[in-house]
C-alpha cells in the first residue's frame, strides 16, 4: 500500500543512499516548486513490498492547467526517478527483486493514474518488468557513465588514448586559446544562460520548455549541488555544462555552446577537463546523461570512454494529459513555445 511521505523523511532517506542521484533529492523538487510558483509540488510516497522491503518515492506532482487533475513525475524534467530503498540493515545495499520493482510500478500506476518515470541504472539495476497490457508505455533510452575509479592513469587514457580524433580535437581547442574554469559569480550564470538562448534559437525544432534565467539563480545560489563550467575564448565563453551532484554520481544536467565557435572543440576541452575533476572531488560515477534520441550528441558522448546504460522511461498518460500534449506540440510547431508560468 503506498502512502504519502513527509519532506524529512525523504531528506534523510536519501542522505542514506549511497548511490542517490540528485535529480531523487528533495532538492531537486523544490527547485520545480518554486519555478513554477507551487504548480510542482513534492510529493514523495512511502510503500512496503512482499519481500518486506520499505522504499520511499521521490515523487513529485504537477498540477494540470484549468483544474483538469495532476501527472506525476517520479523526477521532474524526465530526468531519473526510481526508488530509495529505507535502511534496514545490509538490506539497504541489495537491489530489489524484479517482482518487488513489478509490483511497485504496478502501485504506481494505480496510486498515481498519470506518470513518467525514467529508470535509473545506478539503483534500479533490475530489468524493467513486462507490464504489457497495463496502460503504460516503455521508450527506450540509454546514457553513458563513466566510473571514474579506474586511478588518474586509467582515465587519462580513456579520454586522450582511446580516440586518437578525440585527443587531437582536445589539443586543438588548447591551441586555439580555450580555456577552462569554474564559474564563480552570478554574472556567469547570466552569461552561460545568454549562450543557451542563443544555441536554441538556431535549433530546427525549439524545445516545448525554454529554461528562464530564474532557474539557474535557484542552480547558482547551491554551490555544493550544482557547478557551472566554462570554456572561453578571450574571456568570453563559447561552451558551458552545469552538473549536479548526487552521493557518488555527476551528472552533466545541462550544455550550450557557440555555435559559431564550434570547429574550435571548446565542448571536448570542457567535458575531458570535468571528467577528470570527478575522482580529485570524491565522485566515482560521470554521467553523460540521456541524449533524447539525438544519435549524434549521443555518439559524441560515448567518445569518452564511458558505457551505455539502459535507462528507459516509463510513462502512463491519461487521455486528458494526452490532449494537453498533442495541444502543446502543435502550439510549439506553430512558433508558440510553451512556458511554465
Amino acid at each position: 500500500m503506498i502512502e504519502p511521505a513527509g519532506w524529512d523523511d525523504w531528506h534523510d532517506i536519501y542522505q542514506k543512499a549511497p548511490l542517490a542521484a540528485f535529480f531523487q533529492s528533495p532538492d531537486w523538487s523544490g527547485i520545480w516548486e518554486r519555478y513554477t510558483d507551487g504548480k510542482f509540488q513534492p510529493s514523495p510516497l512511502l510503500t512496503t513490498l512482499p519481500s518486506g522491503r520499505q522504499v520511499l518515492v521521490p515523487a513529485t506532482r504537477q498540477r494540470l492547467p484549468f483544474g483538469l487533475g495532476h501527472t506525476w513525475h517520479m523526477a521532474p524534467a524526465g530526468t531519473y526517478g526510481g526508488w530509495l530503498p529505507v535502511p534496514d540493515g545490509d538490506s539497504n545495499a541489495s537491489p530489489l527483486s524484479s517482482e518487488d520493482a513489478r509490483v511497485l510500478l504496478q502501485e504506481l500506476r494505480r496510486y498515481c493514474g498519470s506518470m513518467t518515470f525514467r529508470w535509473y541504472p545506478l539503483i534500479t539495476d533490475t530489468a524493467v518488468p513486462d507490464l504489457s497490457g497495463q496502460g503504460i508505455e516503455i521508450q527506450s533510452d540509454r546514457s553513458y557513465l563513466l566510473d571514474t575509479s579506474v586511478g588518474a592513469e586509467a582515465l587519462h587514457s580513456l579520454l586522450y588514448k582511446t580516440d586518437g580524433n578525440m585527443r587531437r580535437e582536445i589539443a586543438k581547442a588548447r591551441r586555439s586559446g580555450i580555456r577552462v574554469r569554474r564559474a564563480d559569480s552570478r554574472s556567469d550564470w547570466t552569461a552561460y544562460h545568454k549562450l543557451y538562448l542563443q544555441g536554441i534559437g538556431r535549433w530546427s525544432n525549439p524545445p516545448q520548455h525554454t529554461y528562464r534565467q530564474t532557474f539557474f539563480d535557484q542552480l547558482a545560489d547551491m554551490p555544493d549541488k550544482c557547478e557551472l563550467w566554462l570554456a572561453e575564448l578571450d574571456n568570453l565563453p563559447v561552451a558551458g555544462a552545469v552538473l549536479v551532484y548526487g552521493k557518488d554520481h555527476v551528472a552533466y544536467w545541462h550544455g550550450a555552446f557557440d555555435y559559431e565557435q564550434r570547429a574550435l572543440r571548446p565542448v571536448n576541452l570542457l567535458l575531458a577537463t570535468i571528467i577528470e575533476s570527478v575522482p580529485k572531488q570524491g565522485y566515482r560515477w560521470f554521467d553523460f546523461n540521456p541524449s533524447m534520441g539525438l544519435r549524434g550528441v549521443e555518439h559524441f558522448k560515448s567518445r569518452f570512454g564511458g558505457r551505455p546504460y539502459n535507462c528507459p522511461v516509463i510513462r502512463r498518460t491519461s487521455v486528458v494529459l494526452k490532449i494537453l500534449n498533442t495541444a502543446g506540440r502543435w502550439l510549439n510547431r506553430a512558433g508558440m513555445r510553451r512556458r511554465l508560468q
